[in-house]
């Protein structure tokens, strides 16, 4: 490559970093704002409570489901260990700093990801549907440093790569593995990150992804299952593990099917309505869009429809409906709505 074709590439790529340097700023900054209430108050519920025990419990050396017992993996306990680890024991602010981090690098990752399918605008609207949606809400559920908005990271992070899989037409088994690995660590801090593996499906099916990467991908979703068992092992707890998924069973199953359909109706209801700013872009996408969008013809839209499918039945397990559950369909909702309304904006224009 010449010398004149270099200086004409390199300032492309300077002002292409500098822009996504920018934008995750802006999301930081943005998150900092929104997300200021839980620096200077805590906690937020109880769950916060019930994590802190737990984790202080592990960081003078108890073991989980042991010392510490839950109807939930331990992902969420030895995140919050390892920040009291560095910061102190109780250190609820320096917990919730690292929610506002980790909040704003979700909302980075899902922009990367509708930048993937739509484009750098309908990216960077993605970014900050989800930062404000992440927080429209009960205060007790979306300020609070729970499992979803944590958990929501490595599966945004493990969905991108599934987009680039998409939009390329090829996986590497690099690539593969670290979705798998980052599809296991959510499972460890929620597992209803699992679900997420339907639409991984659907990209491995349409774009006949080789039997070696999905091998790749299968391996690197087991390893951290794996190391939580040897963990458990070590410690001689894994007969209080299978106690707990015994407990966990009847947790998911306690509540009569009239108390779940209400639940089911009115939470849901709930949320419709405080989303209403995602939830109509997103009906007209899924509705007007299917009459000849190119984005279905392309097959995105079956691929982003079967995300918010999964996401939504991740929600429905239990019957509960706690309004922050909802928050694991918070990316493809905002993705989708990003993409419409910059569609939108278009025709406007």
């Amino acid at each position: 490559m010449s010398q004149f074709e270099l200086s004409r590439i390199e300032p492309v790529e300077r002002t292409r970093s500098a822009a996504s340097l920018l934008t995750f700023l802006a999301l930081l900054a943005a998150t900092c704002v929104l997300r200021f209430p839980g620096l200077v108050s805590h906690p937020f519920n109880i769950d916060e409570s019930y994590y802190s025990a737990g984790a202080a419990e592990l960081v003078a050396g108890g073991t989980f489901f042991r010392n510490v017992v839950d109807h939930k993996p331990p992902g969420i306990y030895l995140i919050y260990a390892l920040i009291y680890r560095v910061a102190g024991v109780f250190n609820l602010t320096a917990v919730h700093l690292v929610l506002v981090l980790v909040a704003a690098l979700t909302a980075y990752v899902v922009g990367l990801v509708a930048q993937e399918f739509f484009g750098a605008r309908a990216g960077r609207n993605a970014g900050m549907l989800y930062a404000v949606a992440s927080v429209v809400g009960p205060a007790n559920d979306f300020q609070a440093a729970n499992s979803e908005l944590f958990m929501n990271l490595p599966l945004v992070a493990a969905l991108w790569l599934a987009a680039r899989t998409w939009v390329r037409g090829r996986a590497t088994h690099a690539g593969s593995f670290v979705m798998g690995l980052l599809v296991g660590v959510a499972i460890l801090i929620r597992p209803q990150a699992a679900l997420a593996l339907l639409p991984m499906a659907v990209v491995a099916i349409r774009r006949k992804v080789e039997f070696k990467a999905l091998a790749s991908a299968a391996a690197g979703a087991l390893l951290p299952l794996l190391a939580m068992a040897a963990w458990l092992w070590r410690a001689d707890a894994l007969a209080d593990a299978a106690t707990s998924l015994a407990y966990s069973r009847y947790y998911t199953n306690s509540l009569p099917f009239e108390v779940k359909l209400a639940n089911a109706t009115l939470k849901t209801l709930f949320f419709l309505a405080i989303d209403v700013g995602l939830v109509i872009p997103v009906v007209a996408f899924i509705v007007r869009g299917r009459r000849g969008d190119f984005v279905w013809r392309r097959g995105v839209g079956c691929l982003l429809s079967s995300w918010l499918l999964a996401s939504f039945v991740a929600v429905s397990m239990g019957g509960r409906f706690y309004p922050h559950y909802f928050i694991q369909l918070l990316p493809p909702l905002a993705i989708v709505a990003a993409r419409q309304l910059t569609t939108w904006r278009r025709e406007v224009v």
